[in-house]
């Protein structure tokens, strides 16, 4: 009996310090994107469930008020010239791969600016709540810069 009293304690202690341990991982996270500029994300494809943190209403210049947590939300305020490009490349990648990559311009809805901005995330599929999640973060993207050679050949980065 006192050998599963002894195992139960320190299951229970165990279960304690991981729970410490992911305490500590929310905490470095948190502060990690914090400093980045940068948001996670969560889509749900079926149910056209979309879940931000809130610093992605930072990145992309939106309020919780404004933002509807669906995809047209984000889709129907892309650049209009990057909106079918990004569009078809996603649906191919829902389709076909694990992961994704893109840079695109969104433009705020509450102040019209647009933002650059680069998402990386992961697409999971095949799952019990639903057929496809999405795992993302968003930070805004460096402005493209452009090389031109001077009269004199010297290159100057704009």
């Amino acid at each position: 009996m006192s050998d599963n009293i002894a195992t139960l304690e320190d299951l229970h202690e165990r279960i304690c310090d991981i729970e410490d341990h992911v305490e500590d991982s929310k905490i470095w996270l948190s502060l990690i994107l914090d400093i980045s500029d940068a948001g996670t994300y969560e889509w749900d494809v079926y149910h056209d469930k979309l879940s931000w943190d809130r610093n992605m209403h930072k990145v992309f210049g939106t309020t919780p008020e404004i933002f509807t947590g669906k995809s047209t939300f984000f889709f129907d305020n892309l650049n209009p010239e990057d909106r079918v490009k990004i569009s078809e490349e996603f649906a191919k990648d829902l389709l076909y791969k694990v992961s994704f990559d893109y840079t695109f311009r969104f433009i705020s809805p509450i102040d019209g600016k647009e933002r650059r901005v680069r998402t990386e995330g992961r697409i999971f599929r095949n799952l019990g709540r639903s057929n496809r999640i999405v795992l993302g973060v968003c930070a805004p993207a460096p402005e493209r810069r452009k090389c031109v050679r001077n009269e004199d050949e010297t290159e100057v980065i704009n």
